[in-house]
This record gives structure tokens, sequence and C-alpha cells, in this order.
């Protein structure tokens, strides 16, 4: 039988880039295009949540539009393009559209919103054992928006999220612009991600696939009285530490509390206390330690803010336009949003989760038998 197995050092975490802001999270406007010559490009190294040896193929394009002016005369064009060998730095697309999808005639793109582009011109096969710039069917990919054809006033937005700098720049996973050449846009983290032939979802490094930016406002007399992360893990292990985003007012007071999977015995509550914490009107991470709690193997525990007072907390969140696309995200699907309402019932969303982490102590050594399946990951500190 197998034992569990503690890291050395300080374990593991398993959490989404921390968001690093001063405010609550937010998308970013820098990446516009409103002359005709102007282009924007997403650019990092492609992966599969399941898919992890062989080729891959890319039918479709998913992103978020902001704030937009498309007029009926004009064209915005959206290419896959490879990654130069000769220009940079930083690593920039090459120039030449090898699949391509246009927006035409004003319409199909919707602002502030997800969009996809309809099936490109050709599918893109991403060799997943291309790991190197220049290889054949490489894995680096630079997704480009341009004008195919530009009417004055036309302007168009590019949604990125604004997160600190990115922190794959040397490889990948940053955003670009391009008003004469191309240059780099600090603190604006690529929000993107693909469709392959078999329907399923691939993702680039260092990008995010989200649709929305939104909140719960938490309190011990409103509707929501209890909100956070819903997770499970495919094989038993125990984590010591978790982080949450959560912004307490003046007045406001809360426990942070894992749930067992009862949804009711506390396993950890830690309070928080408004006059303790830093920057009460914004969200911040809230980071902390507890004795090793043992998980079990692909069983629902609560991660959650309680609130304790008639005084609202914030608990700021992120949605996805579909399930599958929370595979693009640490956890994956196995990680979703949870609240509980005045009467004690728990209700979930699985296209929505707060931002939220866990840190691993121990895992299972191999020696027994496993579990089953697979944890998700992108743009984390750790994995399992």
């Amino acid at each position: 039988m197998s034992a569990l197995t503690n890291f050395l050092g300080d374990g593991a975490w398993l959490v989404d880039r921390p968001y690093v802001g001063t405010t609550a999270p937010a998308f970013a406007t820098s990446a516009i295009m409103d002359a005709s010559a102007e282009k924007i490009s997403f650019l990092g190294c492609i992966w599969h949540p399941t898919t992890k040896t062989g080729t891959i193929n890319i039918r479709k394009v998913h992103f978020r539009c902001g704030a937009l002016t498309f007029n009926i005369l004009s064209t915005i064009r959206v290419s896959l393009q490879n990654v130069s060998l000769t220009a940079g730095s930083p690593y920039q697309p090459d120039g030449t559209q090898d699949q391509t999808y246009d927006f035409a005639l004003g319409v199909g793109l919707t602002a502030n919103a997800w969009n996809s582009t309809g099936n490109l011109s050709a599918d893109r096969a991403v060799d997943l054992s291309g790991m190197s710039v220049g290889s054949t069917n490489s894995r680096f990919v630079a997704v480009v928006f341009e004008y195919a054809t530009f009417t004055a006033a036309d302007s168009f937005i590019a949604s990125t999220m604004s997160m600190g700098n990115p922190m794959d720049v040397l490889m990948g996973g940053h955003t670009l612009i391009n008003t004469a050449s191309w240059a780099l846009l600090n603190a604006s983290v690529p929000v993107v991600a693909f469709e392959c032939d078999d329907g399923s979802f691939a993702f680039m490094e260092g990008a995010y696939p989200i649709a929305t930016l939104s909140s719960a406002s938490v309190s011990s007399t409103g509707a929501i009285r209890a909100a956070g992360l819903k997770f499970k893990f495919p094989i038993e292990l125990t984590t010591d530490a978790f982080s949450f985003g959560v912004a307490i007012p003046n007045g406001c007071d809360g426990d942070l509390v894992l749930y067992d999977t009862d949804g009711t015995t506390a396993l950890v509550t830690i309070n928080v206390d408004n006059d303790a914490v830093s920057a009460q009107s914004s969200m911040r991470l809230a980071v902390a330690r507890y004795l090793p709690k043992t998980h079990t193997a692909n069983s629902y525990y609560r991660l959650v803010f309680v609130g304790g007072t008639v005084t609202v907390a914030t608990v700021n969140y992120l949605e996805v336009n579909a399930a599958g696309l929370m595979d693009g995200l640490v956890g994956g699907q196995n990680w979703h949003w949870t609240q509980r309402d005045s009467g004690g019932t728990w209700a979930d969303t699985t296209t929505r989760r707060p931002f939220a982490g866990l840190k691993l102590s121990a895992v299972h050594d191999g020696a027994g038998g496993g579990g089953s399946g697979v944890q998700y990951r992108s743009n984390m500190t750790g994995n399992i």
C-alpha cells in the first residue's frame, strides 16, 4: 500500500498566476488597433490538457473582444503565424499568415464579450514534441489580429488581463502591439484559447481563457453567506496552506473556512479581521497556513469566505464561456465556484471560480494503486 510522502522544502502551490494589482481584477484596454497598419499579437507555447504527445489540430481561435467600432465596409483578420527565428526581442510573429479567418462587413464580433472565429482557412497542426521556435509544426504560435480592410474610425481592442508583467516573456506568453514595429505590452496577459478539430480546447502558456470578471457580496445577513472554491484532487494528498482573493472593507469581519466533503464540517477556520488586513477596499490574496489536512481522491471539498458581519466582503471571480475552458486553469473542471445561501444550501457554478489556490504538502509515493485522471494546470507555481 502506498504512503503519503512529504515534499522537501515548502511543498508545491497549485494556483493560477497570482493577481498582483492594487485594484479589483480587470481587463486591460491597451491592446488596441485604431489605424490601418496596426496589429496585435498573442504569442506563446501551446499545450493541451489531456493530449500530451503527438499532434493536435487547431481549427478555431477564441478570444475576448473589448470596446469595438467596426464599419460595415471593414474586415478584421485573425491569423496564426510562426514565431520569427530572426526578429526580436521579444519573440514576435514572422509575418506570414498561415491560417486565417476574416470578420467582414462589420459583423461577427461582439464588444466586451467572448468571441470565436469560424473554421480557419486550414487546420493548424501543432506537434507537441516541437518544443523550440523553428521546430516543424512548433508549439510556439502567434495569434495576430489586423485589418484586412480599414475604415476611418474603426477601433478594435483585444482584451488582456491587467495582472502585472507577464512572467513568461522570455519564451512567450505575452502580448505585442505593432504601430510601426512589434513591441511588448507590459502588464497585459493574453486572453485566448483554441478549439481543436475534435472539439477539445487547447491553450497558450501564460494566457487565460476568461470571458467575464465580476464579484459576489458576502455577509452574515445577505443572500450569499459564504462563497469560494469547490475542488477535488485525482489522488489522495495533503494540503497545508491556501490563498484566497477577497476584499475586506472597514467594519467587515469573517472567516476563511476549509470544509470537509459534507460541506458542514470545518477542517480549518481562520478569522479575517478588517482591523488587521491591508488595503481593505480592494482584493488581496490572503495566504494562510494550517496543520496538514488529507484530501480523499475524487472527493469535493470547499474553501470559502464566510461572512461574519452585516458589512459585506467582496469575493472576486472569473468566468469562462464553456465549462471545458476551465481546463485552461489550475485544477481544470474539478475546481469551480460554490456559494451558500441564508438557508444553508450550497449552489455551484461550473463556469466560474474565485482567485484561490492550495499548497500541497504530501502526495502518495506511488508504491500502491493510484488514483485516476489528471490534474489540469496552467500558469501555476507547482503541479502534480
